[in-house]
């Protein structure tokens, strides 16, 4: 898995929620898990959560950082802290 191939921009560009919620899984219809999404875009919802495993630790293995937020707050905290980072790069 290169680190600037297509499957690695997918994983590093997106950001898993609350992947545990089940009320967060139907609220956002498993959209939640934003990686295994991207990768996967065809694959039922309802499955997402049995590839998780697997993409995490194929991440690891090749060292693609993984993003998984464990709530809503966590989440929104997480991108207004890269909002701040890219406004400073523009300065």
């Amino acid at each position: 898995l290169a680190k600037n191939s297509w499957a690695a921009r997918q994983v590093e560009t997106s950001n898993n929620f609350a992947t545990d919620s089940m009320c967060w899984h139907l609220l956002s219809n498993g959209l939640n898990m934003q990686i295994e999404h991207h990768l996967f875009p065809s694959l039922n919802h309802a499955h997402l959560h049995v590839i998780s495993p697997v993409v995490q630790q194929t991440c690891k293995e090749y060292g693609v950082r993984y993003k998984s937020y464990e709530s809503w707050s966590e989440i929104i905290d997480a991108a207004l802290q890269w909002l701040d980072k890219v406004a400073a790069e523009e300065k």
